[in-house]
């Protein structure tokens, strides 16, 4: 009997396993002979996950075989743990590859409180009170 199973550390048609030890006797049809042959590295195909949300993609990538390396960046279109890019995408990889996911941190809060900041400052300057001084001269005969 032939089986065959998916192996990273043998290339595809070789024999890697078997039922009897190399150089053992056996007796014609007295032996039932198991070799396991390679197929080579699996491959898993990788869909486009962006502007989706990172978590799940995570989950179902690591599910398959895959890692999965995060780098996270603020962004004023895109929500926290919203995918914004992906590589590899929309193709095959060998199983125990790296998928590399660009996640959106949200909107920056020190930009958003410098807004605030500043319209803050603009309502102050609403409520300041102008002085305005006038002189004037008078000749008395």
């Amino acid at each position: 009997t032939i089986n065959q199973e998916y192996n990273s550390q043998m290339p595809k048609g070789y024999i890697f396993k078997q039922n009897i030890n190399p150089n053992e006797s056996v007796k014609l049809n007295d032996h039932h002979i198991v070799l396991t042959e390679s197929l080579g590295v699996k491959k898993v195909y990788v869909k486009d996950y962006e502007n989706k949300n990172y978590q799940n993609a995570k989950k179902e990538l690591e599910s398959m075989g895959l890692n999965v390396q995060v780098k996270t960046t603020n962004s004023d279109t895109k929500d926290k743990d919203i995918i914004i890019s992906q590589s590899p995408k929309q193709t095959e990889v060998n199983e125990g590859s790296t998928v590399e996911f660009m996640v959106s941190k949200g909107k920056d809060k020190k930009e958003d409180s410098k807004k605030d900041s500043d319209s803050s400052d603009d309502k102050k300057d609403n409520h300041t009170t102008s002085v305005k001084n006038y002189t004037e001269t008078y000749h008395i005969p």
